[in-house]
């Protein structure tokens, strides 16, 4: 997830715990912003990532570093120990006189904010690897957009009316502000999701103001909770209806693995990635998806073009568009380059640790690019797509060990 929703979850659980330890009566002034600091703060910490990213040269060291060893179950108590740092520092100079209880109860706030970071990760289709040095897999929750405006709006409006200060509770009013001023832009956000998301936001905001602190903070959480079962049962439902699709409509491929991505604050609208095997071909199919077409159709999701990428994708072979599924290009390449690729080229072997839907290309010149799917969103070469090294390059430095998503087939 990105750091603002980090931040709202970290929020969040600080208020909520607040509230069971103290009930009705306001916590002390120096002790809450303590809890709301270490919450906060520890639930960012796992991305001090990039502070090491650098160890291996060029795009490879964000690909490869970010999410990875500071969101291990590993790297809970150092990143809990970042954020209760400045805290300690703090308390050792200012002796506010907080007790043993209190002492605990930051502590617990502290290591409980990198689990939620972790957890939020593994939500979305980028993935984490938690259970290192355990286990080396990914693991993909394949449930939320990176940003996600229903949990913005969510948490962000109903703590503002919780603020205690006006510079506290315009804080947390930007970022509702800012998702539905981009929910009237974007073009991943139809009008009537637009529409939709507006009033959601009025709703709350006026809602608000006739509950009190309690109903404020557990209906955020009730909400945030909500929106999070709700995508993983539509989640359910749209793998279910998409497996059985692909194995309707191109029943001579093999499907490796199913990479599904919602629409931003709509769980009926899905992209999709199929990663398929047929004969000595490797495909990547991509198309969009929708739950209930009878009522409306997948193209009512969104007024969105497919935008020009680098991906060499072709319309999908002797495939019909049916009723659920609306097909937006495949990438089809022999598997044995692939292969070989991961064989002979030290930085194609490390950028396949990280690449999930992995397509490939020869410019002018014999420059070969590898990229991933998940992430081509322009004719440029973006964060998820590098060039490859001659043959018999060095090989990067300090590449992790993170299995291969495609393993199996390299």
């Amino acid at each position: 997830m990105d750091n603002v929703t980090h931040g709202l979850i970290g929020l969040l659980v600080a208020e909520a715990a607040l509230q069971v330890r103290f009930g009705a009566t306001p916590a002390p002034t120096r002790f809450r912003t303590a809890a709301l600091f270490c919450s906060i703060a520890g639930n960012n910490t796992p991305d001090l990532d990039f502070v090491y990213s650098g160890i291996t040269e060029g795009k490879l060291g964000y690909l490869l570093h970010h999410r990875g060893h500071t969101h291990t179950v590993g790297a809970v108590l150092p990143m809990a120990l970042l954020a209760l740092l400045p805290v300690l520092i703090w308390a050792w100079r200012a002796r506010p006189g907080w007790s043993r209880a209190d002492w605990r109860f930051l502590v617990l706030l502290a290591v409980l904010a990198p689990f939620c970071h972790i957890g939020m990760d593994a939500m979305n289709s980028y993935g984490v690897h938690p259970l290192w040095p355990l286990s080396n897999r990914w693991f993909y929750g394949d449930t939320l957009f990176i940003i996600e405006p229903l949990l913005i709006l969510s948490i962000g409006l109903l703590l503002a009316r919780e603020a205690r200060t006006r510079v506290g509770r315009w804080l947390l009013l930007l970022p509702p502000i800012v998702v539905l001023g981009l929910s009237w832009i974007v073009s991943l956000v139809s009008w009537p999701g637009a529409v939709t998301l507006t009033l959601f936001a009025l709703l709350l905001w006026f809602g608000a103001a006739f509950l009190g602190s309690r109903g404020r903070i557990g209906g955020a959480l009730g909400l945030t909770v909500g929106v999070m079962l709700l995508f993983a049962g539509t989640r359910g439902l749209v793998a279910g209806q998409v497996r059985t699709t692909l194995q309707e409509v191109t029943p001579e491929a093999v499907l490796h693995d199913l990479i599904l991505t919602p629409l931003p604050a709509n769980p009926r609208c899905w992209s999709f990635i199929a990663v398929q095997t047929e004969g000595a071909d490797f495909l990547l199919r991509r198309g969009d998806t929708a739950l209930v077409p009878a009522w409306l159709p997948v193209g009512t999701c969104a007024d969105r073009e497919e935008p020009d990428m680098i991906a060499p994708l072709v319309p999908v072979r002797s495939v019909s568009e049916t009723p659920t599924l609306r097909w937006k290009g495949e990438f089809r390449a022999p598997l044995a380059e692939l292969q070989h690729l991961a064989a002979t080229r030290c930085d194609a072997a490390a950028m396949l640790r990280f690449a999930r839907a992995p397509f490939f290309l020869e410019r002018p010149g014999g420059r070969v690019i590898l990229g991933d799917l998940r992430y081509d969103r322009g004719p440029e070469l973006g964060f998820a797509a590098l060039e490859l090294a001659e043959e018999g390059a060095p090989c990067p430095r300090a590449v992790p060990p993170w299995r291969p998503p495609l393993a199996d087939l390299l």
